[in-house]
This record gives C-alpha cells, sequence and structure tokens, in this order.
C-alpha cells in the first residue's frame, strides 16, 4: 500500500484561494449586509421625518390653541394648560411618548409682524416647543442603524401662533380672516 504524502499548509491555501467555487456566495452575503444598511437607513430617517412632522402638527395645534385662549384673555395658567392639552390631544403620550417638560415649554410671548422677530413687550403670541429628545427622556428609537451604533435620534420643534392684525401678506403665509373661519377639508 503507497500513502499519499500531505500537502504542505502553503500548498493547500494556495488551493484554496485559487478556487472560484463559492465566490458568488461572499458575493451575495456582502450585497445583503449593504443592502440592509440602505434599508436601515431609509427606515430609521423616514421615522425620524415621520415622527418630525407628527409633533410639528401637535405644536401646530398647541400654538393656535394657546392663541385663542389669549384671544379670550385667560390667565397665563389656563394659556398653559390650554395649549398643553392640546399637545397632549395631538401627540398622546401613550402614542407618542411624553413631549413637554411642562409649563415652562409654553411661552407668552411678543411678535413683530413687521420684523418677524420675538420682541420684547405685552404678549400677542404663543410660543410651544416640542420634543423628542433626552431632556424628556423620549428620544426617536432607531431599529436597524441600532448596528451602525445609531441608537437614537433627538427632534425638537417650535411653532409660534400669533394674534393681531398681520404685517405684509404673503401667499404663503396661512389665514388671514376677520372673526370666525370654518375649514371644512383638510
Amino acid at each position: 500500500m503507497t500513502r499519499k504524502a500531505t500537502p504542505s499548509p502553503r500548498k493547500i491555501i494556495a488551493a484554496f484561494l485559487s478556487e472560484d467555487h463559492g465566490g458568488m456566495t461572499a458575493f451575495a452575503l456582502f450585497g445583503i449586509v449593504v443592502g440592509c444598511m440602505f434599508a436601515g437607513l431609509a427606515i430609521d430617517v423616514t421615522n425620524v421625518h415621520r415622527q418630525k412632522e407628527l409633533i410639528t402638527v401637535a405644536a401646530d395645534a398647541a400654538a393656535q390653541a394657546g392663541i385663542i385662549a389669549l384671544s379670550e384673555e385667560r390667565t397665563p395658567v389656563e394659556i398653559r394648560t390650554a395649549a398643553l392639552a392640546a399637545a397632549e390631544l395631538n401627540a398622546p403620550t401613550g402614542l407618542v411618548g411624553r413631549t413637554t417638560q411642562g409649563a415652562s415649554d409654553v411661552q407668552l410671548v411678543r411678535y413683530d409682524p413687521r420684523t418677524r422677530t420675538l420682541v420684547a413687550g405685552t404678549p400677542n403670541a404663543v410660543q410651544v416647543t416640542l420634543h423628542r429628545d433626552d431632556s424628556v427622556d423620549n428620544p426617536v428609537a432607531t431599529g436597524l442603524l441600532r448596528f451602525a451604533g445609531i441608537d437614537a435620534f433627538e427632534v425638537s420643534v417650535t411653532s409660534v401662533a400669533f394674534y393681531g392684525q398681520p404685517g405684509i401678506c404673503t401667499s404663503s403665509d396661512g389665514i388671514y380672516a376677520k372673526g370666525q373661519v370654518t375649514l371644512t377639508s383638510g
């Protein structure tokens, strides 16, 4: 009986490297990993955008509720309470999580429509800030991007509603009216 000689490790490695069987499998696995990274980026960035839009709508509604209370000459506490109630109604804690630090996120401010800035003086506007960040222990968690080391995104939005005569009107500034406005569609 003849015994075959065992090939050297160098020959085994050279033979392995010269083989092309399974090359497409390795390429496909690499493609799957890259595809998952792009999917994670798309899904998580889209979720952050969605969460920002949700709290933007809630901040707008809260500022609107606050300005209505201001126009009814309610107390600052009642104005803040109305704004926070509207924020909770439009971005419920049970659905979105905590988005405010309380009354400090609702400010009674003076808005100058000519310069479009906040100035000192008697309040004629309500400013509401909502958060999805560490300040309220509620950042927007990621899904697949967690594998890339990104655990969460922080989002904060501010909305100001103004009560008074507008400055220079443009078609994109919103709805101007004297009296009551009734909208029949969204």
